[in-house]
C-alpha cells in the first residue's frame, strides 16, 4: 500500500459517500446535479452530509457506533488475544468522532447517564486500540505483518507504513554493522 499521509486519510474519510434521509427539500446542489426531495434517500459525500445534517436538511443513515458496539468489539478483542478481527474502514476516525459528538451532546444537555456511557465507550475504545497496537508491534517485531495485514483498518495500515520507515531508518543508523 502506498504511504498515505494522515491528513489525506482524513480527507478520504470526509469524501467517502454516506447514505442520508432527506428531511427538508434541497434545491439542486452543483456537486450532486439533482434536487433532493423530502423523504427520499441519497448518497452524498460525508462532508456535505454533515453540513446538511447540522442545518436540519438530512439525517445521516450510516449508523454511528453505539456503546454496545464498542463493548462487543472489546469483548471480541479480549477473547481473541492471539488474532486480530477485521474492523471496518475508518473505524478509528469514526469511533473517535462518534465518542466526541456523544460527549459534546451529553455535556450540552447535562445528561449524567449519557456521560457515564461515554466514559465507558472511551475505556472500551482505548482497550481495543491497546490490544491492536500490541499485536501490530509484535507482528512488526517478528516480521510477520503480512499475516495480519488483511485484518487491519486503513488507519492501521498507514501507521504500519510510517512505523516501518522510521524503524528501518533507526536500524540502519544505529544498529546495522557495516
Amino acid at each position: 500500500m502506498v504511504l498515505i499521509d494522515v491528513g489525506l486519510l482524513d480527507l478520504l474519510y470526509n469524501m467517502a459517500p454516506v447514505r442520508v434521509m432527506v428531511l427538508k427539500p434541497i434545491p439542486e446542489l452543483p456537486m450532486i446535479h439533482s434536487s433532493l426531495y423530502k423523504g427520499s434517500e441519497a448518497v452524498i459525500p460525508r462532508w456535505l452530509a454533515e453540513i446538511l445534517e447540522e442545518g436540519g436538511y438530512v439525517e445521516i443513515l450510516d449508523g454511528s457506533l453505539t456503546p454496545q458496539d464498542l463493548a462487543r468489539l472489546r469483548f471480541i478483542h479480549t477473547q481473541q488475544r492471539g488474532r486480530l478481527s477485521k474492523l471496518e474502514e475508518y473505524f478509528f476516525i469514526r469511533s473517535k468522532s462518534n465518542i466526541e459528538a456523544l460527549e459534546s451532546k451529553a455535556r450540552k444537555v447535562g445528561d449524567i447517564t449519557l456521560l457515564k456511557s461515554v466514559e465507558r465507550m472511551k475505556e472500551d475504545f482505548t482497550e481495543i486500540v491497546n490490544i491492536r497496537l500490541s499485536m501490530i508491534f509484535k507482528a512488526i517485531q517478528l516480521r510477520g505483518i503480512d499475516t495480519i495485514e488483511k485484518e487491519l483498518s486503513i488507519e492501521e495500515k498507514v501507521l504500519i507504513n510510517k512505523f516501518r520507515k522510521i524503524l528501518s531508518y533507526w536500524l540502519e543508523k544505529f544498529v546495522e554493522l557495516r
